[in-house]
């Protein structure tokens, strides 16, 4: 469980974004209401989708059961398939049962699998500016992986949600993308130009200058309009803000420490400027960690861990 009070008092290290800078003064102002308007009118998850989730959470679910409905969809067979033999996995046979791979991932992993194909497809065909769908993808993935090593590693309670709930951290940038594409993508430009990553706090910030509104906040408006679990929720709306998290607070930190750690391609050669990861998202993990050993090295010596495992799969992005 996380300790708040035994957290040092420390200034946290933010990469502050210039919202007066004109990158971000060239937006036009948005419309607040129209915009929630808009996300409110998305359509709903396709029935097929809907049913795969329903069946999932009840407790008397069988594999055979959801590799059945799974089946009449040719793209989530594929991506259930791919991600069992992926080398995440280790497999040294070809895993070809949609039944078999659901009984090895896990029934949360393909939740979140099918959940996030699902809302990548209903998007697929509208107009999404400065995001790159594919890229978002990886990041997903990635981030996803870190997510159940560190739950795992923590023994964290709904440990078993944190594949899924990093695979649809980022919804609300794909929301954006497609209903606010102007804006958001001359934002996307103009941060990149400023070299700030779009993965990180300083990103949040530019959001909020310049819309009103964050990623993090679109994306728990639409999970809830989609009857998503309340800790995937959780962890959407507060993935930048994990101290502000209430229904599942460890979860809600995993994720967003995996974030931070995947804001920089884990198979790149070059690693991660520590600085850039606020103290309020990593301070607390280290609490769990219980290591005697400085804070700092602690969290660097997390990282080349995650670094080793995960970045050693390199067909991630083939999903």
């Amino acid at each position: 469980m996380i300790v708040r009070s035994r957290i040092p008092n420390r200034t946290p290290m933010v990469v502050h974004s210039n919202p007066s800078h004109s990158a971000h003064n060239a937006q036009p102002p948005i419309d607040m209401e129209r915009l929630l308007r808009r996300i409110r009118d998305i359509p709903s998850l396709p029935d097929l989708i809907n049913k795969i989730v329903d069946l999932i959470g009840q407790p008397e679910a069988s594999a055979s059961q959801i590799a059945k409905l799974i089946s009449f969809d040719a793209g989530l067979t594929s991506k259930v398939l791919r991600l069992v033999n992926s080398s995440a996995y280790g497999f040294q046979r070809q895993i070809s049962s949609v039944q078999h791979a659901i009984m090895i991932l896990g029934f949360g992993q393909v939740r979140g699998l099918v959940l996030s194909a699902s809302i990548l497809k209903l998007f697929e065909k509208t107009e999404a500016r400065g995001l790159d769908l594919e890229w978002q993808w990886k990041h997903g993935l990635q981030t996803a992986a870190v997510s159940r090593h560190l739950a795992h590693k923590f023994n964290i309670p709904n440990g078993e949600d944190a594949f899924s709930a990093g695979l649809l951290h980022d919804i609300g940038k794909i929301v954006l993308s497609v209903y606010c594409n102007d804006v958001y993508g001359k934002l996307m430009t103009g941060c990149r130009q400023q070299t700030i990553n779009t993965h990180g706090p300083a990103f949040s910030e530019a959001e909020q200058a310049v819309l009103g509104l964050t990623h993090a906040r679109v994306g728990a408006e639409v999970a809830q309009r989609w009857k998503l679990p309340a800790s995937f929720i959780d962890t959407i709306r507060h993935h930048h803000s994990p101290q502000l998290a209430t229904d599942t607070p460890e979860l809600v930190y995993v994720v967003a420490l995996a974030n931070c750690f995947c804001a920089t391609d884990l198979t790149d050669v070059h690693p991660i400027d520590f600085d850039h990861i606020p103290d309020h998202i990593w301070l607390p993990v280290f609490e769990w960690m219980n290591a005697e050993m400085d804070p700092r090295q602690a969290l660097e010596e997390l990282y080349w861990d995650v670094k080793n495992e995960v970045g050693t799969w390199p067909d991630l992005n083939e999903f």
